[in-house]
């Protein structure tokens, strides 16, 4: 009896086990997907930006035209602007309202200027702590007063001519209606920043103070000399240059810019100067493995120098410059493979 018993269980578990069989499972399924995109877009672009003769001693002479090149220093510029502040009684008349230079020190530019550029901005705008001046450029704490140089579009006079920055007075200068955008704030000229008073620390970084600085780097400043090339993006042609007194000498400059995306490599330099007699000396300088970035300028300069004790030859006698400029080498790619 228990025999059959444990018999009739274990056909029952093995039916049960059956049905679930027949009902049966989900698919188990996992989709995997991987995604990338590639793009093209490097560009290859190397040339010779500016040649030019620029310096030559006495006994010289080139075949090239003469051009005179002025000292310069960097400064930084800011936008003058015509602006309606209000009237002094009432704030929305606009007929005596108050219209007065702006200095717009959030958006500077840097530029180079010359000693005679520099003295254009003649003009001083005082920017006292009082409030009928416009106090809003940097004033840096106790330890000075932030001044302008100010060079005013003369076109623009009309629309300033109420206004005198240095007159402390409360007098109110009348302006008519058409104010030709003044209201909304017009350009009318570009100053140069400046400070008096003292040290400065924790200036405001959108103000920079250079004219102090440019002035003193341009006060002995004297122009120079170049005799510019004939150039085009591959090649340069410096003429012909005469050297009439022993130990007379001409200094030659080769600018090469890479406007591309890629580093340009200086591969090879060449200076081709074997078919020169022995009376020339050519001091060269050393371009090995020099490498331009994206965006870069590089400068060569040499010097040719007459080096001789006899009769100078009247014979023009040919020299060049070969620079050979290539992309970054690239590694070999790898085989696809599986790992696990």
């Amino acid at each position: 009896m228990k025999k059959r018993t444990k018999l009739l269980s274990a056909v029952t578990a093995g039916t049960m086990a059956l049905g679930v069989m027949c009902f049966g499972f989900a698919q188990w399924s996992t989709e995997i997907s991987a995604n990338g995109t590639v793009s093209a877009n490097g560009k290859w672009d190397v040339k010779i930006t500016d040649a030019s003769i620029t310096k030559i001693s006495n006994g010289v002479t080139p075949s090239l035209e003469a051009v005179t090149v002025e000292q310069t220093a960097q400064v930084v510029e800011y936008n003058v602007i015509l602006k309606y502040v209000g009237g002094v009684n009432d704030p929305n008349s606009k007929p005596n309202g108050a219209y007065m230079y702006v200095i717009d020190d959030k958006n500077p530019q840097t530029v180079n200027i010359t000693k005679d550029e520099l003295a254009e901005f003649t003009a001083q705008l005082m920017i006292p702590r009082d409030k009928r001046y416009y106090t809003t450029a940097v004033i840096p704490g106790d330890s000075g007063l932030t001044n302008f140089k100010v060079d005013v579009d003369e076109s623009k006079l009309s629309l300033i001519n109420y206004y005198r920055p240095n007159v402390l007075d409360t007098t109110t200068y009348s302006l008519h209606l058409n104010d030709d955008g003044a209201n909304e704030g017009v350009v009318v000229g570009k100053a140069i920043g400046w400070l008096i008073g003292g040290f400065y620390k924790d200036l405001d970084g959108s103000v920079q103070l250079t004219y102090k600085a440019a002035n003193a780097a341009l006060e002995n400043a004297e122009s120079s000399t170049t005799y510019p090339a004939q150039f085009t993006d591959t090649t340069a042609d410096y003429g012909n240059v005469n050297f009439s007194i022993d130990d007379a000498w001409a200094e030659y400059s080769l600018t090469i810019t890479n406007n591309g995306t890629v580093n340009a490599n200086l591969s090879n330099c060449k200076f081709n100067i074997t078919e020169l007699s022995d009376e020339f000396v050519v001091d060269t300088p050393n371009l090995n493995n020099k490498v331009l970035a994206p965006g870069e300028s590089c400068t060569a300069t040499f010097v040719v120098k007459v080096n001789s004790e006899g009769e100078l030859s009247a014979d023009a006698q040919p020299f060049s410059v070969e620079l050979t400029y290539v992309q970054d080498t690239v590694d070999e790619a790898p085989s696809a493979s599986v790992s696990k």
